[in-house]
């Protein structure tokens, strides 16, 4: 496995407050700010097409025109929420951080409060990895059942998303296992 990558000075003093006496750590990484504003850069292109709707207006009718600028601004006001989402996606990037300890794998997010997820035993060995072509990818622990709005349900991937050589960190967990179950 590669040496651990540099991580930001806050993002390692919350994860040195979270490892445990005589913890130490064998990998760690934020995510790639770049492999996850690209994955919402979709949402970027659609609000350009929703952004462009909620100026379509007839110069013919008055009624014309009130309707749809009435309806256009529900597609403005989607258009500005993608077109921020990149920018928040990166933010929250730099205030994520991954780490494979001697014990347990760790996710910390951090972008208003502080989110730390801890995964041991067969955590560490199921679950789903996602390799793309470049070999950087995403690796899921679990889904979290989240509820949206009008009571729907949806479920969010919790993992370790935008890592770079997404199979050597699947080793390291696997690995983790292994040493554990033979502990």
């Amino acid at each position: 496995m590669n040496a651990p990558k540099a991580i930001s000075h806050q993002m390692q003093q919350h994860l040195d407050k979270e490892l445990h006496p005589g913890e130490s750590i064998i990998w760690s990484q934020q995510p790639s700010s770049s492999l996850m504003v690209f994955k919402s850069s979709i949402f970027f292109m659609l609000s350009i097409l929703s952004s462009g709707l909620s100026f379509v207006s007839s110069k013919d009718s008055i009624l014309l025109t009130f309707i749809f600028t009435v309806w256009g601004f529900p597609f403005f006001l989607g258009g500005v929420f993608f077109a921020l989402l990149p920018a928040w996606t990166y933010w929250e990037a730099l205030r994520t951080v991954y780490a494979i300890t001697d014990q347990r794998a760790i996710l910390i997010i951090s972008p208003w409060r502080r989110t730390i997820y801890s995964f041991v035993g067969e955590h560490l060995v199921e679950i789903q990895c996602f390799e793309n072509k470049t070999g950087s990818g995403d690796i899921i622990f679990h889904r979290e059942k989240c509820k949206g709005t009008r009571s729907r349900t949806y479920f969010q991937a919790v993992g370790f998303l935008g890592i770079k050589n997404v199979r050597e960190v699947e080793d390291s967990l696997r690995q983790l296992y292994a040493n554990k179950q033979a502990a």
